[in-house]
């Protein structure tokens, strides 16, 4: 475990905001909201799995929390992703890009 947060996870979670955000940028959204939040709810929840099963342990445990699925996801977080990842996917992303298209190499 890592004394600080960061784990492959969030850059897969950020990335699948950002192409996910692209590839719905006409769609309504509440849509968006949904999609984004059952990908990252299933990123979440493989990630746990694969962690258990290859590491031997959990790199978070939900299973005290409500609604929990095994431990490994659990509702209110699951509903905070989607809006946070709606958020970078509608609106963070595509203003970065316009920035990084800006920059000359």
């Amino acid at each position: 475990v890592l004394p600080i947060p960061l784990a492959p996870i969030y850059g897969l979670g950020g990335l699948l905001c950002g192409w996910l955000g692209e590839k719905f940028r006409h769609a309504p959204t509440i849509g968006l909201v949904l999609v984004i939040g059952m990908s990252l709810t299933l990123l979440e929840y493989a990630g746990g799995v694969l962690s258990l099963l290859i590491l031997g342990h959990r790199i978070w445990d939900y299973s005290l929390q409500p609604l929990n699925l095994d431990g490994h996801i659990h509702l209110g977080n699951s509903i905070c992703l989607a809006f946070i990842g709606t958020v970078m996917g509608r609106w963070v992303h595509p203003k970065l890009v316009k920035k990084l298209e800006k920059v000359e190499c």
